[in-house]
């Protein structure tokens, strides 16, 4: 299977993950870098929820 994550930063780039954990993992540290409008996509065409951003902690 094959996820693809979709992502905006200097244009709009997309990158491939094997498994939905990866895809998530790296869906997060895009967004942790400050990448924006993060889209997963699933191998059967369906669109995942990033995870949510981490708020900063005091």
């Amino acid at each position: 299977m094959s996820y693809r994550i979709r992502f905006e930063g200097c244009g709009t780039t997309s990158v491939c993950a094997q498994s939905r954990t990866q895809a998530l993992t790296l869906a997060k540290g895009l967004m942790q870098r400050g990448r924006t409008n993060v889209v997963i996509q699933g191998p059967d065409g369906s669109t995942l929820a990033p995870p949510e951003p981490e708020t900063a902690r005091p």
